[in-house]
């Protein structure tokens, strides 16, 4: 239980950086009442005795990070890794002959698994439901190869899963 709130959790982070990081902070614009609003206003208060209502401060929310904080973050943890912790056809075909292959993640779509078929072996967890599904994955000591069709579902699935403590 304690590795799916872990997992969940992870996720979530991981996405609020991504989601905070693509979308541009707008500025929040009031406009102005109209003549006819204030008028309406003012006699509202003159016919009837109005409360007043002490103003509750609002909380400081804290901006998300910029794209430099973020490009640090992820330079650090893709300055840790060899080429992008990618592998070669060939080379995986040697790790999947020795004696502790790696596990294989498919995180393609399952209309994309259909078409084209899957490796022999891997297990299909397609990306949106990963987080539902850790139950299937190995234990964190046990490499993880994570492919789908273009490497960008691949590279997300990877980063989430290395948050997560995986290898």
């Amino acid at each position: 239980m304690k590795k799916k709130l872990f997992a969940l959790l992870s996720l979530i982070i991981l996405a609020s950086m991504v989601l905070a990081a693509c979308k541009p902070a707008t500025p929040v614009v009031e406009e102005a009442p109209e003549a006819e609003e204030v008028a309406e206003v003012e006699e509202a208060e003159e016919v009837e005795e109005v409360e007043e209502v002490e103003e509750v401060e609002e909380p400081e929310v804290a901006e998300p990070a910029g794209p430099e904080a973020l490009d640090a973050v992820f330079a650090s943890m893709l300055g840790a890794m060899d080429h992008y912790n990618t592998i070669k056809a060939d080379a995986l075909l040697e790790e999947m002959a020795t004696d502790a292959p790696p596990f294989l993640l498919d995180v393609r779509t399952t209309a994309e698994l259909e078409e084209s078929g899957h490796i022999e072996g891997a297990v299909h967890i397609p990306l949106n439901e990963l987080a539902q599904h850790l139950d299937l994955l190995p234990a964190f000591d046990t490499p993880i190869v994570v492919y789908c069709g273009t490497g960008w579902r691949a590279t997300i699935g990877m980063t989430a899963l290395h948050g997560m403590g995986w290898t």
